[in-house]
């Protein structure tokens, strides 16, 4: 539940909206499924104390509403800034993975969108960053695959 990062004037009047109606603006309250909806809440005017759309109703309607559309704008934006953050911190050369249920929910959006862009806007080190790659794991069960592989590895595959 890290601070909301702030690369822009519009994401700026996010962190100031989440601030006002939730006291502090977490990464997590825009990069999660919920996050969709507080994105939406905000482009749209709605109370975030209200019921908010649902990132899968926020999805399904991607193509006739244009706040939907702007919602997943901004949480690319969003997204990207926190992994290149990341990447400037960790400097993980071996790859960036993307995991979780809101990464491949937007699968088919992050072509042509501010991700790289914001994952890349680090003043004189944007061209550093070129160096990550950065890739979506689709398959649900890569963590307890990764969990086990490391066990037997050590010698815990015995009963």
């Amino acid at each position: 539940h890290v601070n909301l990062p702030v690369p822009s004037p519009q994401i700026y009047e996010l962190h100031q909206f989440l601030t006002e109606h939730f006291g502090f603006a977490s990464a997590e309250e825009v990069l999660s499924g919920r996050g969709l909806g507080h994105i939406y809440g905000f482009l749209a005017g709605l109370d975030p104390r209200q019921a908010l759309p649902t990132s899968h109703h926020i999805m399904t309607h991607i193509h006739s509403d244009p706040h939907a559309r702007k919602s997943v704008e901004i949480m690319l934006e969003v997204l990207g800034c926190v992994c290149g953050n990341l990447a400037l911190t960790h400097l993980p050369f071996g790859g960036i993975y993307l995991v979780g249920g809101m990464a491949q929910v937007l699968a088919d959006y992050y072509h042509d969108s501010a991700f790289h862009r914001a994952f890349v806007a680090k003043g004189r080190f944007a061209e550093f960053m070129d160096q990550f790659s950065v890739h979506l794991v689709q398959d649900d069960h890569a963590p307890l695959v990764g969990c086990i592989a490391h066990l037997q590895h050590h010698g815990h595959d015995k009963p």
